[in-house]
């Protein structure tokens, strides 16, 4: 799924996206949306040691701020770290 296809259903669905989530609060759909955009950095983005680096795409800036809002990734200004949570969810099947 890319990136414009999860700004249309938070587009679609403004609450999802303006809530500060909670991994475990997380609606079926949410979770849905967000493994499909975890899975995406993790395998266009993830440098290893040096965590998620989106060369300021702004596509790979906004799916930072996406999963940041969540928990799921420690934003920093090149990009971000997944946090314990970021990891569980991509470990998720």
């Amino acid at each position: 799924m890319g990136w414009w296809v999860a700004r249309m259903c938070f587009n679609n669905h403004p609450s999802l996206f303006h809530r500060r989530g909670n991994i475990n609060s997380m609606t079926p759909e949410e979770r849905t949306i967000l493994k499909a955009l975890a899975d995406m950095c993790f395998q266009y983005m993830d440098d290893g040691r040096d965590g998620l680096v989106h060369k300021s795409m702004s596509a790979g800036e906004g799916a930072v701020e996406v999963l940041a809002s969540y928990g799921l990734v420690k934003p920093e200004v090149w990009g971000g770290f997944w946090t314990d949570e970021g990891l569980r969810l991509l470990d998720e099947d």
